[in-house]
């Protein structure tokens, strides 16, 4: 009678034991793959130039892994000009960090512009959807005052581009 019950508690442990090691390798590979996976976003930014402000759409890859863009709709306050530089996004591969700059216009005054994009990529066998709003700021027209010499202006502007890259 004592073998039995051993053998049934024996069974019992080794039973829980198989379903924790399942659990754990599952709750892995999860991990694994979400900090593995691609993360494309699309983002708004700002870039001064010499005497201007200019405004782009970036679409950047914050994920680990290459992904290729498998569909891209954009509504929303938007030029022609911006839609036909943007419709050929799809189909593209972005490698990890990758980002791409699509020129939005010059800044804007008048309104908030409110743009949305509905995406989707693909990772191997994964295929992943995002839904993103932005809302494009009105009155982003800063413009630098003081005085500088031409020379002196274009390395500060290049200067400040390179750090908001590295942010």
């Amino acid at each position: 009678m004592i073998n039995l019950g051993l053998a049934i508690a024996s069974f019992l442990l080794a039973a829980i034991s198989i379903v924790t090691v399942i659990i754990t390798l599952l709750q892995n590979k999860k991990m694994i793959e979400n900090s593995t996976r691609p993360y494309i976003t699309v983002m708004y930014e700002t870039i001064t130039r010499p005497a201007e402000l200019c405004r782009y759409i970036v679409l950047k890859n914050f994920g680990q892994t290459a992904a290729k863009i498998t569909a891209m709709e954009c509504t929303g306050d938007t030029n022609e000009a911006f839609l036909t530089q943007f419709e050929n996004v799809v189909g593209l591969t972005l490698a990890p960090s990758q980002r791409l700059l699509y020129f939005y216009g010059g800044p804007n005054t008048e309104s908030v512009d409110v743009v949305s994009f509905k995406y989707s990529y693909q990772a191997g066998r994964k295929i992943y959807h995002e839904d993103v709003t932005l809302q494009l700021i009105a009155g982003a027209s800063v413009r630098r005052s003081g005085r500088t010499t031409p020379d002196t202006t274009s390395a500060a502007y290049a200067l400040q581009e390179i750090v908001e890259r590295m942010i």
